[in-house]
């Protein structure tokens, strides 16, 4: 899985001509959707992708959701790269 964290300009799914993505981080940051229910088709083989948020999102629901994430983030992936 490839995630964009990008929370107010993702675009890394254009990358992989996923012009309007069905779903986004925001559904996990607002509306409380589960992460896994929000990974897309990347059109490469066993490689599905985490889109950023592609606009704003409300502090408050990013502050009471970082931890979740994280914990997500720590029990699901074998591998974090941040890039600054």
């Amino acid at each position: 899985m490839l995630l964009d964290a990008d929370l107010g300009g993702a675009n890394l799914h254009t990358f992989f001509g996923v012009t309007k993505p069905r779903t986004t981080l925001t559904e996990f940051f607002d509306e409380k959707i589960p992460l896994e229910a929000l990974i897309v088709d990347s059109g490469i083989q066993n490689l599905g992708l985490l889109v950023g948020a592609v606009g704003p999102l409300a502090m408050d629901s990013i502050k009471y959701r970082i931890v979740p994430f994280n914990g997500w983030l720590k029990n699901n992936c074998n591998y974090v790269r941040t890039i600054p």
